[in-house]
């Protein structure tokens, strides 16, 4: 029988003031083999190296640049030799023996080829982290229209993510949040790594659609868990408005959908964001907290049009 060894990946660009915390909880999260890769994707990391290199089984890998976080990612897997591997962000922390209560689910589950767990906020309050269903019109008019997000939320509906009492059960899900994926490496040996066209975002939901096309299984265990603080590697205060969010989304649809369905998106968000500016304009003295939002939104009626050559 195989030892298990259990590589995890830890991806930085900008997390300083978290990555100790990350990989102290690492080394408390399991009693197993662990083989740490943190792949330096900055450009200052080498002066705060010593800081963490007295753990044993640490490795730092320096890229020549930046190469977003699926190319860092599948650097680090590279030079891995585990049976298991954990991707995660720099800015979580994970709760003690977390690795080991999900550890044998892999075993207890037929073809489980990645397991998600319990996500909480800096605040502590669980996170809605996995999803029911793929990216889709729905799911992008929901992003986009801020009329349509609002009544939804009163609702409490969301066009992709289970609702919170789903999180307290393990089960089967479509898609899980990227701050924590833990594969099976025989699974990833038969789908391939990361799709490096989603420089950031989407591609955890790449991964879990490729994963359940040849058979294997996403599981979510409501065991251990971790706090994920969120943000640090983009400074938009609406992801939906970042660049690299919108790049990877319309990627992620022209890599499943036809050309014809992908520009049907595209209208949907272009549209929904104009709708959306008209309708923050006409209501910002009612609701002066999100007018933070007005310039976000003009944003991304401007880079749809900018970067309409995506889809030619």
């Amino acid at each position: 029988m195989s030892k298990t060894k259990i590589s995890v990946i830890v991806v930085f660009t900008n997390e300083y003031k978290y990555i100790k915390k990350c990989i102290s909880s690492v080394y408390k999260a399991s009693s197993h083999e662990l083989e740490v890769i943190i792949v330096d994707n900055s450009t200052k990391f080498q002066k705060n190296k010593a800081n963490i290199q007295n753990y044993k089984g640490l490795r730092v890998i320096k890229n020549s640049k930046n190469l977003g976080y699926g190319g860092a990612v599948n650097i680090g897997i590279k030079h891995s030799s585990g049976n298991y591997i954990l991707a995660i962000n720099p800015d979580t922390i994970i709760f003690p023996n977390t690795i080991d209560k999900l550890l044998p689910y892999f075993k207890k589950f037929s073809k489980v080829g990645l397991i998600g767990c319990p996500i909480y906020d800096k605040n502590g309050k669980l996170s809605q982290s996995i999803g029911y269903r793929l990216p889709n019109l729905i799911s992008h008019f929901y992003e986009y229209n801020e009329v349509f997000m609002r009544i939804c939320v009163r609702c409490s509906y969301n066009p992709l993510l289970h609702k919170l009492a789903e999180h307290k059960k393990t089960s089967y899900v479509i898609s899980i949040m990227g701050a924590f994926l833990f594969f099976q490496k025989e699974a990833l040996d038969d789908i391939g790594l990361f799709d490096e066209q989603f420089f950031l975002y989407r591609d955890e939901t790449d991964l879990c659609n490729r994963l359940q096309g040849k058979n294997w299984r996403v599981l979510f265990v409501s065991e251990g868990g971790l706090t994920h603080i969120g943000g640090v590697s983009n400074n938009f205060k609406m992801i939906q408005a970042s660049p690299f969010y919108l790049r990877s989304v319309y990627r992620y649809y022209l890599k499943y959908n036809s050309r014809l369905y992908t520009l049907a998106v595209w209208l949907i968000g272009f549209l929904s964001a104009l709708t959306s500016v008209i309708f923050i304009f006409f209501y910002r003295f009612r609701r002066p907290s999100q007018n933070y939002k007005l310039p976000l939104f003009a944003y991304i009626i401007k880079w749809h049009i900018l970067n309409i050559k995506m889809l030619i």
